[in-house]
């Protein structure tokens, strides 16, 4: 498919959600300054930071349209209130970039070319490298039979599929995650209870269930820092939201067997963790070890069906700084 720009007037809402990182979302701003796609919107969301973010959003990215909620949203709710912007301006496409990615100046003009060519009736996400390393992080998924969920391709085992123009795709990563915006009136806006992570594979296996196709865009490139807010994935706010939310997941899509087989992973992680914490004898409590409480607390919640936000605890855990080895 040649992807060269065939909607260079088409009107692109970007999101952007902010979260204690106007540093972060200022670089992506920069980013979306040198696009050869000139007519974008820029939506920030900032999700009731406490570093000032508002403010110098304010004085450093004044043309954006500045949504500041009241309350942690969570990606998820961040992105309905950017999303609900950008249906109220209708505007034709809205395109999810997180506040830590940047993107390469022909990143929107070939997504929006893209989705013309496939008259607006697909999901289209673009190749994610890790920032500075250029290390691929994300070119598309198959979702697994065993499991249920997606499978990220690897460039160790699927790295011929960059040589295709559209990758097809199990589910479209948020960092960078563009749509038609009438597909969100149509799918609807993101589920809340997820607040961040899985809400996008939600949302896609949404859109699979009525027809419309998921890509990757081989020539579209995003460049993503990954886990700015959240740390790395043994960090407790990973912990937590990574393990609750695949057991939502699989209650909203999985099969009987994909639900036994995802309570029984999360069971053994749980035991693997406390044989550790046991035998590095690492703290006097081993629920005290930041991994295997928010584990534990991820476990708790989903049983007594709390979803939204973390407890506290958790984040009390992260902000301390406390990781496993």
């Amino acid at each position: 498919m040649d992807t060269d720009p065939v909607n260079a007037q088409a009107s692109i809402g970007v999101v952007v959600v902010n979260w204690n990182g106007w540093r972060n979302t200022l670089r992506s701003y920069q980013s979306l300054a040198s696009c050869d796609h000139k007519n974008w919107t820029l939506v920030i969301v900032d999700n009731a930071s406490t570093d000032g973010s508002a403010q110098m959003i304010q004085e450093n990215i004044p043309e954006a349209i500045l949504i500041k909620s009241p309350t942690n949203l969570g990606f998820a709710g961040g992105c309905n209130l950017g999303i609900a912007k950008t249906i109220e301006l209708k505007l034709e496409y809205t395109f999810l970039l997180n506040s830590d990615a940047t993107v390469t100046p022909g990143t929107l003009s070939r997504l929006a070319s893209v989705s013309a060519k496939l008259q607006d009736r697909a999901i289209l996400g673009s190749v994610v490298q890790y920032w500075p390393s250029g290390r691929l992080q994300y070119f598309g998924s198959r979702r697994s039979e065993r499991s249920g969920r997606p499978e990220w391709y690897t460039e160790a085992k699927d790295a011929e599929l960059l040589n295709s123009e559209l990758i097809t795709t199990d589910f479209v990563f948020g960092a960078a995650f563009f749509a038609p915006t009438n597909l969100f009136k149509r799918i609807g806006l993101f589920d809340e209870r997820f607040f961040l992570n899985f809400e996008e594979t939600d949302w896609c296996y949404r859109a699979a269930a009525e027809g419309i196709p998921r890509y990757v865009v081989a020539n579209s490139i995003v460049q993503h820092q990954g886990s700015a807010s959240l740390g790395h994935i043994r960090a407790p706010l990973q912990t937590y939201f990574l393990s609750r939310n695949r057991l939502l997941l699989y209650d909203k899509h999985g099969s009987l067997n994909h639900r036994i087989r995802g309570y029984l992973e999360v069971a053994r992680e749980l035991g693997s963790s406390l044989r550790h914490n046991v035998i590095s004898s690492r703290n006097l409590s081993i629920f005290k070890d930041p991994r295997t409480r928010a584990l534990t607390l991820a476990i708790r919640d989903y049983i007594l069906r709390r979803f939204g936000d973390c407890p506290s605890e958790v984040r009390t855990l992260a902000q301390a700084g406390s990781h496993l080895a």
